[in-house]
């Protein structure tokens, strides 16, 4: 047999830089950091510092890339040792302070599985790094959070290490979530009060952990971190305002990136609320540059979430409410407070957004009744109708240009559809339906104005006055919805009725099909707004006369495939039977000519085309016009343009429609099995 020679095998591994080969990686020997330790623990070796310090400088020089994953739980028992030594030996703080700076940089792993295999370790040693916030050293606290703040986001490193590599950006970040170092940070700002540089340092490493990570945000709150940084807000910083920065940073990321019901929940008591005050006034009176109005504004929105979330919120114990109207009035009514004396709004973004912001967070303080009485009495009802007069493009406002005057007036327009019927006092006192009238006389004239159409109120107004007209209209609806007596008296003597026939008297002279969402917006306003007024008055009904009956007549032959194509024509025939109902049914001259011009029929016709859930009103407007001895002709004579069915046929099919959609029983000859009882359903109930 022959005898096959042995295939040779290479013991050993040939690499670049053994042939001579240029390399670009850095090698790292082997290095036992456990004898390190021993040394420090040892008894035999512990008051050795000399010996300590050597050590410790040969670990800093060997890892000056960062640490191997392996050798952090040995770096974090010798840097816990130094935090417990520093104080009676200085000379460890140097070496501890260079072995904390270098777990700022990626951890190293030797193989591929090292981030599964020393997952725990990480995460537990992160946490020690966090919990070295307990050392009485600015240095070390400095060096912690930049730590922490380096390895959540990692500079990109072009030193390549021999067969190492460091972890990825995401794994790093993801331990770090799982440490709940943030948490830790926050817990240490007790620690470091009346020290203003750690206070910062750790309000920058929290502002990188909270900026895009919800898992730190959450961390954060759970700690009452909002509240914590909320109150040492205004601390003495003598960095110039950098403290407040960065705290109102922190707490937008923790409202962006964590809970907000939570967050607003720990800002809404009296220490939190008085802080902001305190910060917001401050800027507002003192806060000349760019930097301060954008973080004045800030606040303010940062304020108006509060509010939004919690409007029970000490806003009127902290005399903030008080504040707000005042800056928020001063322009339009002359007040005597010295905080306003001197104080002038410019041309400039942030302060044109801080009058919008002021105007938008009142609104929604609105809500609250015990706030009423403070809103009245800095007359902000007042202030508002001030800013609705017709603009004629010749008068210019010094304070604001053309263009932010149309908005701030768009938005007192909507602004007092809030508030104007919560205060129906100041409503009468300052006579808001005359000069809301008038300002609608003004849309509806021949007068050119070519509309900006810029802010969010401004819809539909390019080049128009319609975005003025849907607010104006949408006020005559929101003040009369409060169905008072005197307001809808005091509209009528004044012609409201006029006026509103006369708005709808524009969207006559079209088709049906080019009505924008503007369009049908202002329309549906102003049919609810005459059906308030004429509902209960026979005499309104009379006044709205042929004149509204024809033009309810226009909107009611409306296509019926428009009603399901949306921009909101649904809603219209909604607003259109209503108006029907109250401003026709009920006086005889109405009913008679809106019978003569077919109006029975158009109702009818709605009713066979209409969706379900609109066949109860429709049936109800019938219902009460059916009591005219004239209008049964109709009702029999008219059939279905479509299908040739009668009213009787579309009525009994209705009827079996809810039958159906009840399950009422009937028996096979589709009588009711039940006679007793003959809306019983198969269910078992009626």
């Amino acid at each position: 047999m022959k005898v096959v020679p042995p295939i040779p095998v290479v013991g050993h591994v040939i690499t670049d830089e053994d042939v001579g080969f240029p390399v670009d990686f850095v090698p790292l020997h082997q290095m036992n950091v456990d004898r390190t330790v021993k040394l420090l623990v040892d008894q035999h070796s512990a008051h050795l510092v000399d010996r300590h310090i050597n050590a410790m400088d040969r670990i800093i020089r060997h890892y000056q890339h960062g640490y191997l994953m392996k050798d952090l739980v040995s770096v974090c028992k010798i840097l816990n040792v130094c935090a417990d030594r520093f104080q009676t030996e200085a000379r460890y703080l140097q070496p501890m302070y260079e072995m904390v700076v270098l777990t700022g940089k990626p951890f190293l792993m030797e193989r591929a599985s090292d981030e599964v295999s020393f997952n725990r370790i990480v995460v537990e040693s992160i946490s020690q790094l966090g919990y070295l916030m307990r050392c009485d050293s600015s240095r070390i606290r400095e060096a912690v959070c930049q730590s922490i703040s380096s390895l959540y986001k990692p500079l990109k490193n072009n030193k390549k290490l021999l067969n190492l590599k460091a972890i990825t950006a995401t794994y790093s970040q993801q331990v770090i979530e799982d440490s709940g170092v943030a948490d830790t940070l926050v817990r240490s700002l007790k620690l470091v009060q009346g020290d203003s540089c750690a206070t910062l340092d750790i309000l920058r490493a929290l502002n990188v952990l909270t900026g895009s990570s919800a898992v730190n945000a959450e961390h954060t709150i759970g700690t009452d971190g909002a509240f914590t940084l909320c109150v040492q807000m205004n601390d003495a910083d003598p960095s110039g305002g950098l403290l407040l920065f960065l705290t109102v940073e922190v707490i937008w990321n923790l409202l962006e990136n964590g809970d907000v019901t939570r967050t607003t929940v720990q800002l809404a008591n009296l220490s939190c609320i008085g802080a902001l005050r305190e910060a917001f006034r401050n800027l507002f009176l003192s806060g000349y540059s760019h930097y301060h109005r954008q973080l004045r504004n800030d606040i303010l929105v940062l304020t108006t979430l509060i509010a939004t979330n919690h409007s029970s919120a000490p806003f009127l114990e902290t005399s903030f409410l008080r504040e707000l109207v005042l800056f928020s009035t001063f322009q339009e009514v002359k007040s005597h407070n010295a905080l306003v004396k001197h104080l002038i709004l410019g041309q400039n973004h942030e302060d044109f957004e801080l009058k919008k912001l002021l105007m938008n967070i009142l609104v929604v303080l609105s809500g609250q009744q015990e706030y009423l009485a403070t809103l009245s009495d800095g007359k902000l009802v007042l202030a508002l109708v001030t800013l609705v007069e017709p603009l004629d493009g010749v008068r210019v406002p010094q304070q604001w240009s053309p263009a932010q005057t149309e908005e701030l007036q768009l938005q007192a327009l909507a602004s007092l559809c809030t508030v104007a019927p919560l205060c129906l006092s100041d409503y009468f006192s300052y006579q808001v339906s005359t000069r809301v009238l008038l300002f609608l006389e003004w849309c509806l004239g021949s007068a050119v104005y070519k509309g900006e159409g810029n802010s969010f109120h401004g819809y539909g107004g390019r080049g128009t006055k319609r975005a003025q007209l849907r607010l104006g209209v949408r006020f005559l609806r929101s003040i009369t919805s409060s169905m008072d007596d005197l307001v809808i008296q005091d509209l009528v003597d004044q012609g409201c009725l006029a006026t509103l026939i006369g708005v709808l008297k524009q969207f006559t002279t079209g088709i049906d099909s080019t009505y924008d969402e503007c369009d049908v917006s202002i329309i549906c306003d102003a049919l609810v707004t005459l059906s308030a007024m004429c509902e209960s008055d026979v005499h309104r009904k009379g006044t709205f006369g042929t004149n509204g009956v024809d033009i309810i007549l226009h909107f009611l032959n409306i296509n019926p495939k428009l009603v399901s194509g949306g921009l909101g024509y649904s809603k219209l025939i909604v607003c259109v039977i209503e108006s029907v109902w109250c401003c026709v049914v009920g006086s005889l001259t109405t009913e008679n000519y809106f019978l003569e011009k077919e109006g029975a029929y158009f109702i009818l016709d709605q009713l066979h085309n209409s969706q379900r859930s609109m066949s109860n009103l429709i049936l109800g407007c019938l219902l009460d016009l059916v009591e005219n001895p004239r209008t049964i002709p109709h009702v029999m004579t008219w059939r279905s343009p479509d299908t040739n069915r009668n009213a009787p046929s579309i009525l009994i099919g209705l009827w079996r429609t809810e039958e159906l959609a009840m399950g009422v029983v009937r028996d096979n000859h589709g009588v009711i099995s039940d006679t007793f009882k003959p809306l019983w359903t198969s269910s078992g109930g009626s």
